[in-house]
């Protein structure tokens, strides 16, 4: 399971599979990831955890900031740079 919650199967999202972010799945998907009290809404405070969670999963070295290094392992280097 991913940091940020949810399940193997949000609204029609399926592990691996970014299709429905191009086809309107992505509120769904969104909603599944932020909305963990499951109230239909989103609330600040989810929005709060969310990016804690995010941003502890990115972390890898623990040290309270991202590197370079850290952000472009997170985007699989397609954006350049040295590696």
């Amino acid at each position: 399971m991913m940091p940020w919650g949810g399940g193997p199967n949000w609204g029609g999202w399926r592990g691996g599979n970014w299709g429905p972010m191009h086809g309107g799945g992505m509120p769904v998907m969104m909603m599944a990831m932020i909305d963990t009290d499951g109230s239909g809404t989103i609330s600040y405070a989810e929005v709060e955890a969310f990016h804690r969670r995010m941003f502890d999963y990115l972390d890898s070295n623990k040290d309270g900031e991202l590197s370079p290094d850290e952000i472009q392992a997170m985007m699989g280097g397609r954006f350049g740079g040295r590696r």
